[in-house]
């Protein structure tokens, strides 16, 4: 029976040695008065596991199978309607999911994003990373990418699925596309999440790198869309971005954009190759 006091989500949050964020990120959760919060781990050799339990949120241990193969067993084990993917990094407000319900009904949007401030500006670049979401991804409305932390309609999330082959990233650009060919709605809500972005050049440059190889499966999948992800890394991203950053006055951020454009298609570049020169056949399964 459905408990009219809870919102109706299931907020899922996959996991891989979380320990010191899975505590603060599941206690911010759990402040949205939500009817399930699933942890799916990929086998963590640190306490992340322990640490939820011990939160008495239902976990699963799910094995070293790639992103994309946790949040496919995430939301095959969930019969509520409404699905939220969170990562542990991210830092729910405590009304988030109850503005993004409300957005997504009012619009009939079938999957809606948070909006994506930052919890600290220790560094450069964690100033850098909040400056970069406020001036691209937050204005509320219709949209054709949702990135995370993001609140679903588990029939169309369940419909979609999520492809393994994404196994490190950029399998929420696969479910957008998908989601876009399918005509269903897509927007950028209200509701906030603070997000612990990379302290250093370091977790910057790996992040980066990951993306890059991730739009490069992208790609390899859906080959009509390779302008388009070159364009993005190498134009839009370091250039057209930055553009935006001038009006702010805050020109050493510019920085920031360049590198990212730049480091991501190094990293897209070196995984297509990889990809098609290699003596394989990749079974897209959705």
């Amino acid at each position: 029976m459905l408990n009219e006091s809870k919102l109706p989500i299931s907020v899922q949050i996959c996991t891989l040695n979380e320990e010191e964020n899975i505590k603060d990120c599941l206690e911010k959760v759990s402040l949205n008065s939500i009817s399930e919060i699933l942890v799916i781990d990929a086998n963590s050799n640190d306490n992340t596991r322990n640490i939820a339990s011990a939160l008495a949120v239902n976990v699963i241990n799910a094995g070293r199978i790639g992103l994309a193969n946790q949040r496919q067993i995430g939301i095959m084990n969930t019969d509520w309607p409404y699905i939220a993917i969170v990562d542990a990094d991210d830092r729910l407000e405590k009304d988030c999911l109850s503005k993004l319900l409300h957005e997504m009904e009012e619009n009939n949007f079938d999957a809606i994003q948070a909006n994506v401030q930052s919890l600290e500006n220790l560094t450069y670049w964690q100033t850098a990373w909040g400056l970069f979401c406020s001036l691209n991804i937050n204005t509320a409305g219709k949209t054709n990418m949702v990135g995370r932390p993001a609140l679903f309609k588990t029939e169309a999330i369940k419909k979609i699925g999520f492809d393994n082959f994404f196994t490190y990233g950029s399998e929420d650009t696969d479910i957008s596309y998908r989601f876009e060919k399918n005509n269903y709605i897509q927007g950028i809500g209200t509701g906030k999440s603070f997000r612990i972005h990379p302290r250093t050049f370091k977790e910057c440059y790996k992040k980066w790198y990951s993306y890059g190889r991730g739009y490069a499966r992208f790609v390899y999948k859906f080959p009509e869309k390779k302008k388009n992800i070159i364009r993005h890394l190498l134009w839009t991203i370091p250039f057209s971005r930055s553009k935006k950053i001038v009006f702010t006055k805050n020109f050493k951020f510019i920085f920031f954009n360049l590198l990212y454009g730049h480091i991501t298609f190094v990293g897209f570049t070196q995984e297509f190759l990889r990809l098609k020169f290699r003596i394989f056949k990749v079974d897209f399964g959705r």
